[in-house]
This record gives structure tokens, sequence and C-alpha cells, in this order.
């Protein structure tokens, strides 16, 4: 039997969208509060006016995973009555090691043409591209499986271990591989094996764009899904981010047992006998409060909640980001639009991109996220838009002086035209729109802690059985998002929302 009183969702970010939707299915009224116009969080998007037409950006996030028709991602969607255009899986995606190197592309089709064509551009590490990252690969589809059963981690309850139970049937199919590994600890597992230091560069290229982890820091098994994160279903929805939280939104907004509330920020968070409070406002008038809710399901990140909590919710409320501030990335970004190019990929394709050999100072490496060919809704016809980010300490960006940061700014988003100017071999004055984001930025419009992108790094100490939990130590507080269980990533984001609110409905 379902509460007469609401539920109180944070945010209309991936996580905040999934749980609303849920809950709605199972008939629970809701109340969401987000404090931007627009839903999505860092996997939002925006709009520029330029001399060319109008533009649409990605602000960070720019690929999807699980969405391939079958999937448990694909059939949830479709059960809260989401309606998306047809997802396009990333058939090629391309990489440059070297500044002077020309760049190679992979199949990312199936698991057998990525391999078949790993050893066409590592032709020396044939033997160790058949055998070990064939098994990584192998290990990475059942760890897969597995995931879409929804774990309970960390197990806390007896509830956890009883719903944990489901994944048993699908153990066998990871146990061998598991166990293969013979140890966690990715850096060890690779030390035990020759290979080239290009490839292992590769490798680390990788682990740093999917996860924010070196080798040294990830356990095998995590390395394992991150190096074969492309052949697995990573893809496209036309309009890019916007084409997955647009429909999501829609659709929850249509639902009787849900109110919306955008464009309205929650300032703090309270609980008495009668239930949770929430206090928030909306632009500069003057804060109202609503409730009371039966449990609040907070999408901010818990170094957000925890600020806007009650002190028992969190150990304290700086410890959550004390903990982990030396670990967290930010984000360095250019939006770029260009002319397409027929050479290119008609489908939205990415690209790893490094400057020079070792990693080097930060800007080295870089992420690009080209749209797809005449996806008129991101730019006009003949044209196309990339995303190109890279990874950056929030703490050197936070003491700046307005000339300092200006100066920053600059430095390092002219570094990320390095990128594109490398692999597209054109000049940034071809370039028909340019601008820049820091940390400082996705602090403004996503209101991040520090601007801080990404969640916890998927290190061995936030993850496997002691992950950071969806449960506060406040009853009827949960944290969903990627400073939770599963962690990082849209799909990750919207599974862990999901186990959340298996949690709640058991727990208040």
């Amino acid at each position: 039997m379902t509460s007469p009183l609401p539920v109180a969702i944070l945010g209309a970010g991936a996580s905040g969208l999934a749980a609303a939707l849920e809950l709605v299915s199972r008939e629970e009224n809701l109340h969401l509060f987000e404090a931007h116009s627009l839903p999505g969080g860092c996997a939002s998007w925006f709009r520029r006016s330029s001399p060319i037409g109008s533009l649409q950006f990605d602000v960070g996030a720019t690929v999807l995973d699980g969405l391939s028709s079958g999937t448990w991602l694909a059939d949830r969607l479709g059960q809260w009555g989401v309606e998306l255009s047809p997802f396009r899986r990333m058939p090629r995606i391309f990489f440059k090691l070297r500044r002077a190197e020309s760049a190679f592309s992979l199949s990312t089709r199936t698991v057998d043409e990525w391999l078949r064509d790993l050893k066409k551009a590592f032709p020396e590490d044939s033997r160790f591209i058949d055998e070990d990252l064939g098994h990584l690969a192998r290990l990475a589809a059942g760890l897969k499986s597995l995931v879409e059963a929804r774990p309970h981690f960390p197990i806390q309850t007896f509830g956890d271990l009883r719903r944990n139970l489901r994944l048993l049937p699908r153990v066998p199919g990871v146990a061998a591989s598991l166990l293969a590994c013979g140890h966690f600890d990715f850096e060890t597992w690779l030390d035990a094996r020759p290979r080239s230091q290009k490839l292992t560069e590769w490798m680390t290229m990788n682990l740093l764009i999917t996860v924010q982890c070196a080798p040294e820091k990830i356990y095998t098994p995590w390395a394992a899904l991150a190096l074969s994160f492309y052949p697995l279903g990573a893809g496209t929805l036309p309009g890019g981010m916007r084409g997955l939280m647009e429909p999501a939104l829609r659709a929850l907004m249509k639902n009787p047992l849900a109110r919306v509330s955008l464009n309205e920020r929650v300032l703090e968070i309270s609980k008495d006998g009668h239930g949770f409070w929430i206090r928030s406002r909306r632009g500069d008038a003057t804060p109202t409060q609503s409730g009371p809710f039966r449990a609040v399901v907070s999408g901010l990140t818990r170094f957000d909640t925890a600020l806007i909590a009650p002190e028992s919710a969190f150990v304290s409320r700086e410890s959550e980001w004390e903990n982990h501030e030396g670990e967290i990335w930010g984000a360095c970004t250019a939006y770029v639009a260009l002319n397409d190019d027929d050479a290119w990929p008609a489908d939205a394709f990415n690209v790893h991109s490094k400057l020079a050999e070792g990693p080097g100072h930060e800007g080295n490496d870089a992420y690009l996220s080209f749209s797809a060919r005449n996806d008129l809704s991101r730019a006009p016809e003949a044209y196309r838009v990339v995303t190109i980010s890279t990874h950056t300490r929030v703490k050197i960006w936070q003491s700046l002086d307005k000339t300092q940061y200006q100066h920053l700014k600059d430095e390092r988003g002219a570094r990320l035209l390095e990128h594109l100017e490398s692999w597209s071999e054109r000049s940034r004055d071809s370039f028909a729109h340019v601008e820049f984001g820091t940390p400082r930025s996705f602090e403004r419009y996503t209101h991040r802690r520090a601007g801080h992108v990404g969640g916890l790094p998927m290190t061995r100490d936030n993850t496997l059985l002691d992950p950071a939990p969806q449960r506060s130590r406040l009853a009827g507080l949960y944290q969903i998002g990627d400073t939770s269980f599963p962690g990082q990533s849209v799909y990750a984001c919207l599974l862990g929302a999901v186990a959340a609110v298996e949690k709640l409905e058991s727990e208040t």
C-alpha cells in the first residue's frame, strides 16, 4: 500500500528523473525540485545563437549505454512511458596517441571486431590482445549482465542481502573469469603480462576518460568494463543528451502523481515528527516550505546534500567533501561548431586524443564528441558541433582572481583546440563558433560544489563491496547519482536510482 505522503526528489538529472519515474510507476506521489530550467544536470545541454544559426551543445556527458532494444534499461524506459527516437550504436571510435602520428579507429559493432582492429593498431601486441584483452572483454560482458540485475552494495541490511539473491543465476557466467584474474589490482595484473608501452598508454587513456582512474588505482573487473565500454553497447540519440532527458521529463510531467518544480533550488532539508520538509526558492522570490514528505531522494551530489541536510544525515557537513576533495576531478571544455567533412562517419562519433607521450600536464588528454551529420537540432546543415573535454583538478580554480581566471581559462581552452586541430587537420581560424567552460562554469550552472564532474573516481576505495552507500545516516534520506553506488555514467545513475527506490519502498 502506498503512503499518503509524497516523496521529495532533488534534481532532475539522470538519477532524479529515473527515481521519479520509477516511483510513479509504483503509484507513489512525488514532488521533484530542479534548480535549472532544463533537466539533465551534468548531462544537460545548452543553446547558442551564432552567425551560422542555432547551435546545441551537450554540456559534458555525450555517450549513452544500455539503450539497445531488449536491454534492461530500454525496457524500463518503455514501462515508464518515455518515448525515445531510435538509439544508434556508435559504429567506430577514433584514437590519436601522438600529435605527429596518424589516427586510427576501432569497430565497436562486436567485441571480436574491436579486438581485430586493436591487433591492426598494435600488431606487436597481438598475443596480449587475443588472450588477455579477450579475457577482459568476456569478463566485462558477464559483469554487465550481472549489473543489470541491480546489485545492492554495500550490504547494510538483511533486505540488501535478500535483494542480491537475484544476482545468483548470473554469477556462474562471470565466476570463472573473475577467478582467472588472479587478483583485483589491475596494475599488478598488467605487470605480469608483456605488452608494449604504447598499448599501455592506450589503456591508461581509456581508463582516465571512462572511469577517471589510473591502472594502479582500479580493480581488474572495473578496468575490464571500462576497456570494453564501446563494443558492449555505447551509442547516441538524435539531439544528444537532450534526446533522453527531455522525453524523460515530459513523461514524468504527464503523470498526475508527479509535481515538477523547475527553476526552484532547494535550500534546506529538515525533519520532524510529521516527516521531511523542504525549504526552496524560485529565482529571487522569498523562500517557501513544502511538505511533509515521507522520504527524500537526493540527486544532488553527496557533498551538496550534506550542506542542506540535517547534521545527523552525514558524519559532518564538511567531512564528505574533505574525504574526497583530493581525488575529485573537474573538467575544462571547449564547445565548437565547424564544417562537416564527407570523410567523417555519418553517425555521431567520438575521439580519444593525446598530444604527447606520457601523462604530461593537464590538457594532454582530451575527449572529442561530434554530433551526427544532419542532426539539425544541433547544428545547421553542413555543420557539426563538437564538445571537447579534459580533466582538471578543481582546487586550482577556486582562489583565482578575475584576471588569473581568464588567463587560465584561455590557456586551457587553447590547449583543447589543439586536439581538434590535430585530429581534424584544420586551423582554429576555420571554426565557426568557439567557447570554453571551466569548473567555475559547471558550478554556476549545475550548482555542484567547486564545479566537480563525474562523481567519485572508481578507485579501489570507492568500489567493490564498500562503495559510497545510497542510504544516509538519517532514515528516509537517500543519496543517488554519481557520488553513490554504482557510480559514474548516465547508465549507472539510472540503475542506482531504481535500486534506491527499491530500498525506499521497503524501509519507509
